[in-house]
């Protein structure tokens, strides 16, 4: 995926090596929306189509004028005096006017039409393109308020109006949209943050362009898939046996935080972990045994027992429910001293923030609150920018950190920025990071690097998420997700 400064440079890079010029390239934008647009909604009789200034409103009035031709009443709304408009957009806007579209409506009018739409209507947002670096205000605003009061469907063009291309944010205002037809490449801010609540079904068009890509063109975030489970999740041999597959001490587990613990141990055996030991403190009773059988416990009341602990381990998962006493803290230290590859969550990142020790063979898995504790900021700066929060808690503290919540980020110093795109609204509930914890740290345990179990382990978590959704947006139990993973991780 592409900033918005690399997607005008591919614009550019188009126009240039390819022979294409720039309005035959807006005419491949726009015919690839159009055909969007009656795909999604082949009733539809009527758009309005809805432009601001430069080519996002060159690619809204050819739109507007393959609509006309195509026999659809057409309303079109300009937050700008169109005659103003120059190179290819004035083009777009000559092509409009010799398809003999109705002229453009006034501020007021088209306000009004959104607010009493025609039947069958859809809105074609082409309002703001990639460019956007300021907050929306004016005419523009009350034309974004407009369209998403008006709860007709939506189509936006290359990106809903209103949000940042780069980091995801809402800029103000922005345009809810049922579909977003992204050009030439994925934009960053499709993926993270409000993104997904803005964008709807996104879309790509490359345009034809991408097959002509250049190394040098690559994309600075990758977006992951199950396609990365089938590269790193091979069969097995059928000689295999469990001491191939790593052994995990899962560390944590307060009084009253005990499922914390048993979430993580679980999501760990069942994402393929030869074996997997949970430590238990002396105030506590092994009852776990009748939860989950194949579970071993270790009771940790001294130094010696949780080193023999650590000694048996290929791979640490600590924090999920461990507290924050001195025990906690003196835990976190003798784990930190092994060089194991570790998991470190919840708790632990508490802790970590405390000291802000480099650690070059862990994975963090902090939501943004933990990771404005990282980084000693607040948490709407976490969210101003994911991308670049989770690439600074990467660097500072050597370490592959995956940023959870909507469009959750994994970052490295080795393997660049990754986004997972799936996932949904019923995983905001208790456990779900213990259970992405347990299965980050069993492919550690599988001989995954740090990066690869980092991303995979969150693509299969949110694919297990969605299987076990079904759809819905509330009521869904980590638990319900553990069910779910021995499939998705069998590609």
């Amino acid at each position: 995926m592409l900033t918005a400064r690399q997607s005008r440079a591919l614009d550019r890079h188009a126009i240039d090596s390819l022979g294409i010029n720039g309005f035959g390239l807006m005419q491949r934008a726009a015919a690839g929306c159009y055909q969007s647009l009656r795909k999604h909604w082949p009733q539809a009789k009527a758009v309005i189509v809805v432009c601001g200034a430069g080519n996002n409103a060159g690619d809204g009035l050819v739109i507007a004028a393959l609509a006309q031709a195509d026999g659809l009443l057409v309303h079109l709304i300009t937050a700008m005096d169109p005659h103003r408009l120059t190179g290819d957009a004035s083009k777009a806007w000559a092509q409009y006017q010799s398809s003999a579209g109705e002229p453009p409506m006034s501020l007021s009018q088209g306000l009004s039409c959104l607010a009493d739409p025609p039947l069958e209507a859809v809105v074609v947002d082409a309002l703001f393109g990639t460019g956007l670096d300021r907050p929306v205000e004016g005419d523009y605003a009350q034309l974004i308020d407009a369209i998403d009061s008006s709860s007709l469907p939506v189509l936006s063009v290359d990106i809903p109006s209103g949000l940042n291309a780069d980091t995801g944010r809402v800029m103000g205002a922005a345009v809810t949209a049922d579909v977003t037809v992204t050009l030439i490449a994925g934009k960053r801010g499709l993926y993270t943050a409000d993104g997904s609540a803005h964008c709807g079904a996104i879309i790509l068009d490359d345009l034809d362009v991408a097959l002509w890509l250049s190394p040098e063109d690559d994309q600075t975030v990758s977006r992951s898939s199950a396609i990365d489970l089938v590269k790193h999740l091979l069969p097995r041999y059928a000689d295999t046996h469990k001491s191939s597959h790593g052994s995990v001490a899962v560390l944590g587990g307060s009084p009253g935080m005990q499922g914390a613990g048993l979430l993580t141990s679980h999501a760990c055996l069942r994402s393929g972990a030869g074996m997997v030991a949970m430590s238990l403190r002396s105030d506590q009773s092994d009852a776990y045994a009748s939860h989950l059988p194949e579970l071993m416990t270790r009771l940790i009341d001294d130094d010696k027992a949780l080193l023999a602990l650590l000694e048996w381990s290929s791979v640490i998962a600590i924090g999920p429910g461990m507290g924050l006493d001195e025990r906690a803290s003196h835990w976190l230290d003798l784990a930190c001293g092994t060089c194991l590859p570790m998991v470190i969550d919840a708790d632990a990142l508490t802790l970590l923030a405390l000291s802000q020790r480099p650690l070059k063979n862990a994975v963090l898995t902090p939501h943004p609150g933990e990771a404005a504790r990282l980084l000693d900021v607040s948490v709407i700066d976490i969210q101003s920018d994911r991308y670049a929060a989770d690439q600074a808690i990467a660097d500072q503290y050597q370490s592959v950190c995956v940023l959870k919540g909507a469009g959750t980020v994994t970052a490295s110093q080795t393997a660049g920025l990754w986004v997972c795109s799936q996932g949904n609204p019923a995983m905001a509930t208790a456990g779900m990071g213990d259970v992405l914890a347990g299965v980050i740290a069993a492919l550690l345990a599988q001989g995954l690097s740090g990066p690869d179990a980092a991303v995979c382990g969150v693509q299969a978590h949110a694919m297990a998420g969605d299987r076990a959704a079904h759809g819905d947006t509330r009521g869904l139990l980590a638990s319900d997700v553990i069910d779910c993973l021995r499939e998705v991780l069998n590609p």
